[in-house]
């Protein structure tokens, strides 16, 4: 049997008031059996306990305390357990009439057992708590107790608010968090995870250290919906509102992924929100700002000098300590007019054409601010590129920035500024006026779409209304490495600010249209229109090596047809339509498309010559010239011209008539289509045999269309016989 607890263990500090018990008949009944909550058990059997009021129970209790304090104080020893015999005191049937007087106080100091539930009163917070005392929150409706410094929340619950779950040691947990509304102050799950399920869970801080398996998440004032009811989905953000909601990693990056899968995993979607208007919001990828990586190949900082600036017009240029944007000193610009402008002393800076450049000049002004206008030249390829103009102020230092490609041909770069809306008198300061060579840099950062498995990457909606586009400000590289590189849209457009260059590093280039087309230079804006120039490639800086041959070639033949041929088309017939010129640009020669000539040029002193090497000077002409018949030549003389004979070269015969040996024969040839004048020299000579040649043939007249020629019958000629000459005209 249990010993009932000692004095000291067991007090009541205040009487019971308006208490009243009876006692039943436990004689028949075991502990087990007894339903009354509280009892004290009496050892030796009891056959019949009489009720007693409430008093009596008091008196009870105090004789009791009593009689435990009496015999310990007489007995030499201790008090053990075994000295007392068990009291059932049952409490079911008190009849409450009301609430209890005073307070009451009741400790136990001992284990207490309660065998059904035990009920506090709902009550506001205790004001003056001690360690370890439990109350139950009427608000929170939740049990709470206080752990020395506050008091916290005991596990489960299902009120609207749970607060303060808090030092779960390692390998804990906190699990079952369900249907709730709010969370507030969860932090530092060291080594495990955390995980809402709601539809409507909200997370208004969190902070983690090495929380979720090495993610940190961090965010405050927006929902978080973590496995949503039906969707799995996480929502970070309310989605509405105009506030912006930043998810953000630690500095060894952030990923997002779906989870991998023996068959297809999910997508990752990025969308902007509906919007009401004609647009919605737009998606912004990004990498972080940096610095400008590359080769710093000039930076003026006019501490010891002008750094060879120079008066280009109206300027006063001095080194000044008054500003500086770095060290000490700047350039100190005074204009003596409206418009000024200062200038690099040339050469400049060495660049390589081809490579891009970053260009930087900071600018202050004195006293008024001005619209300052800059602009590099570019020497050996005889081109400008211009900085965006900007407005200095007298508060700081404002950059003005350009990025471009050095041209082909440019082999060095200056600068220049200038303004036409100051005055007499302003003063503005220059400094740390850079340049850097981007193409020497290492480090970039990059934004990779589909550069390891994706195979198809769509920019724009195809059926989008208006082009898509890319915009590159230090320049579009599109690389494929070995594989092709594939550019398809119903019209094509490249267009290059600076000259511009479309190049392979090895192998063919090859630029094909679907059928019959025309490539050409667009309209100009104004001016004449621009030049195109098709140029073989440079010989490689690796040695003495021979720049590449320009080759124009006609389409190759398929099967029976005929292969494409090259033709030099002028859209309206003009005088120089074709012409060869020397390197200083000298035309040599040219071809005249209107009276279709083609010209040997040359200059006095420096003459041009046409040289027939290994080779023939052939004439053809479809029809040939004309000839009359021969006169002062005797009776029924004949004449005719040799077949392919033409205008400028040929053969004619002529048979004399009877009595024609007595008298010079003459004859007349008309040309099929006639010179531009006279020709200067026809020459005409026997053409197969000494007879013919005996003749002593000459041209009697001549004119662009027509030639006359004579020949002696009578010395040595004879009647009835055939005569043959050969004819060259040199225009």
């Amino acid at each position: 049997m249990e010993n009932p607890p000692r004095g000291s263990d067991f007090s009541q500090e205040d009487s019971l008031s308006n208490l009243e018990t009876g006692i039943r008949d436990t004689s028949a009944q075991t502990p087990d059996t007894v339903s009354d909550p509280f009892f004290v058990a009496q050892k030796k059997s009891l056959s019949t306990i009489s009720r007693i009021s409430l008093g009596g129970f008091a008196a009870l209790l105090i004789a009791l305390t009593a009689t435990f304090f009496f015999f310990q104080r007489q007995s030499p020893t201790a008090l053990q357990a075994s000295d007392f015999n068990d009291i059932r005191l049952p409490l079911t049937d008190i009849p409450f009439g009301g609430q209890l007087s005073d307070a009451t106080t009741l400790k136990v100091r001992g284990e207490l057992a309660v065998g059904g539930s035990l009920t506090l009163s709902p009550s506001e917070q205790p004001q003056n708590p001690i360690s370890g005392q439990f109350y139950f929150d009427k608000d929170r409706e939740q049990m709470l107790y206080y752990d020395g410094s506050q008091f916290v929340l005991l596990q489960g619950g299902s009120g609207s608010t749970i607060n303060n779950i808090s030092n779960i040691s390692t390998g804990g947990s906190v699990s079952n968090v369900t249907d709730v509304t709010n969370v507030t102050n969860v932090f530092n799950t060291t080594a495990g995870s955390i995980t809402l399920t709601g539809t409507t869970g909200s997370l208004a801080m969190f902070t983690a250290s090495d929380a979720l398996g090495d993610s940190l998440i961090q965010q405050s004032g927006a929902n978080l919906q973590v496995a949503t009811s039906g969707t799995n989905a996480v929502t970070v953000g309310s989605g509405a509102g105009s506030s912006s909601t930043t998810m953000q990693g630690g500095t060894a990056g952030l990923s997002l992924s779906t989870g991998g899968s023996t068959g297809l995993t999910g997508s990752i979607s990025i969308t902007t929100g509906d919007s009401s208007t004609t647009a919605s919001g737009n998606i912004t990828i990004d990498s972080g700002s940096g610095i400008i990586d590359g080769e710093v190949v000039e930076d003026k900082t006019f501490e010891s000098g002008v750094d060879s600036m120079q008066d280009w017009f109206n300027t006063t240029l001095a080194t000044t300590t008054d500003q500086a944007h770095s060290g000490t000193q700047s350039l100190e610009v005074t204009p003596s007019s409206s418009f000024w402008g200062i200038i690099e002393i040339l050469p400049g800076t060495t660049v390589t054409a081809g490579h891009q450049y970053h260009f930087s000049i900071w600018v202050r002004a004195a006293t008024t601010p001005r619209t300052i206008n800059a602009s590099v030249v570019w020497q050996g390829a005889g081109s400008s590129t211009s900085f965006t103009s900007i407005i200095d102020n007298t508060t700081g230092w404002t950059e003005m920035t350009l990025t471009a490609p050095a041209p082909a041909g440019a082999t060095s770069v200056s600068f220049r500024m200038q303004s036409s809306t100051g005055a007499a008198g302003d003063i503005h300061y220059f400094d740390d006026v850079s340049i850097t060579d981007l193409s020497s840099g290492t480090a970039i950062s990059s934004i990779d779409i589909g550069s390891t498995n994706a195979k198809v990457i769509t920019i724009g909606n195809l059926n989008q209304i208006g082009a898509t586009t890319i915009r590159g400000g230090s320049g579009i590289d599109i690389q494929s490495g070995a594989a092709a590189t594939t550019i398809e849209g119903g019209t094509l457009n490249l267009t290059g600010n600076a000259a511009s260059s479309l190049a392979t590093t090895s192998g063919a280039l090859t630029i094909t249209s679907a059928a019959s087309a025309t490539w050409g230079v667009g309209t100009a804006s104004s001016g004449a229109g621009g030049d195109l120039t098709l140029r073989g490639g440079q010989g490689g800086s690796d040695g003495n090596n021979d720049g590449g041959d320009l080759i124009l070639q006609g389409g190759a033949k398929n099967g029976s047809g005929l292969p494409g041929s090259i033709i030099a088309k002028p859209q309206t017939d003009v005088a120089t339509a074709f012409q060869i010129q020397n390197s200083s640009g000298t035309s040599f020669l040219v071809a005249n498309s209107i009276s279709k000539t083609i010209r040997i040029v040359g200059a006095s002193g420096s003459f041009a010559s046409l040289t027939l090497e290994d080779a023939h000077f052939s004439s053809v002409q479809t029809t040939a010239p004309t000839i009359s018949t021969p006169s002062s030549c005797g009776t029924s003389p004949s004449a005719a011209i040799t077949a392919g004979s033409t205008d400028s070269a040929g053969s004619f015969s002529i048979t004399t008539g009877t009595g024609g040996s007595a008298s010079t024969c003459s004859t007349t040839i008309t040309f099929n289509t006639g010179y531009g004048g006279a020709p200067k020299s026809i020459i005409v000579v026997g053409k197969t045999d000494a007879v013919s040649s005996a003749r002593q043939p000459y041209v009697s007249n001549s004119s662009a269309t027509t030639f006359t020629t004579d020949f002696g019958v009578s010395a040595g000629g004879a009647d009835n016989t055939t005569y043959n000459f050969s004819y060259w005209i040199v225009e």
